[in-house]
């Protein structure tokens, strides 16, 4: 496995768990990956402030199964504002709804809802996606939006999109929105929106980068830190994966760290 963050390490505790023996390299000094955290001591009392990842919506089931497995508490996100480049301070609702638009909201919310719903149906399982998704759901997200007459709600999509680093509305694709905004996170868009936050979106007390680091060691995963892939080379039999230590053998490769997936060869 390549990469110890969120998607590394869950993949290698699910092989882990179907018997196949893991070894887990990652680059930096440190478990997690884009989950990161620090922890502040103040007043005999530890803060911990997520400075990557920082919300968990109550559709992300895998996550939270994880944290309860870890007794993990979540705690109330706080509530948003926006500040504008004049210093002046404004609600979500403010900015999201404008006057004499809330019935046209309303008819694109329960749209986007039907839409989602469809690609649910057809194209998502128990363990993930199904295999070949549609073309359709392959455009970018602000595209689809447009051509089904959702342009008005597409600009609700700042804060779950841009704001929290997936990507430019202009260029992710509609499935992997649908992914991250299902029907329940459209209930938590929703509820933030127009109250400033939540209980569907909610944050860990300890904070993300610390969930992953436990995990890793409450699962006995051998992560080795501080061991940047140089080359990835593949065999008839299996793969040589080289670090600075050396080279290693393995039956098989899984890369969780996409921009390692040019040293494939």
């Amino acid at each position: 496995m390549v990469g110890a963050g969120i998607g590394g390490v869950s993949a290698a505790i699910r092989l882990q768990e179907k018997g196949y023996e893991v070894t887990v390299y990652e680059s930096a000094g440190r478990i997690g990956g884009k989950c990161y955290t620090r922890d502040i001591e103040l007043n005999a009392e530890t803060l911990s402030y997520d400075m990557g990842a920082a919300v968990v919506a109550i559709s992300f089931r895998n996550l939270l199964r994880f944290a309860r497995t870890l007794g993990e508490q979540t705690k109330s996100a706080s509530p948003y504002r926006l500040l504008h480049a004049d210093g002046e301070i404004s609600s979500l609702r403010e900015r999201y709804v404008p006057k004499g638009a809330s019935l046209r909201l309303l008819s694109q919310f329960l749209r986007y809802a039907r839409h989602v719903r469809l690609f649910y149906r057809r194209h998502v399982s128990r363990t993930g996606y199904k295999d070949n998704i549609s073309e359709k759901y392959l455009v970018p997200f602000a595209e689809y939006c447009r051509k089904h007459q959702m342009e008005d709600l597409m600009a609700w999509f700042d804060l779950p999109l841009a704001a929290w680093g997936y990507g430019d509305p202009e260029e992710i694709p509609v499935w992997y929105v649908f992914g991250e905004v299902d029907f329940t996170g459209l209930l938590g868009l929703f509820t933030t929106v127009m109250f400033g936050q939540s209980k569907f979106i909610q944050g860990l007390s300890n904070g993300h980068g610390n969930l992953v680091r436990s995990l890793a060691e409450h699962e006995g995963l051998n992560v080795r830190t501080g061991s940047a892939v140089l080359s990835i080379q593949r065999r008839s039999d299996g793969v040589t994966i080289k670090t600075g230590r050396g080279d290693e053998e393995f039956d098989y490769v899984v890369i969780s760290a996409p921009e390692v997936g040019k040293l494939l060869s």
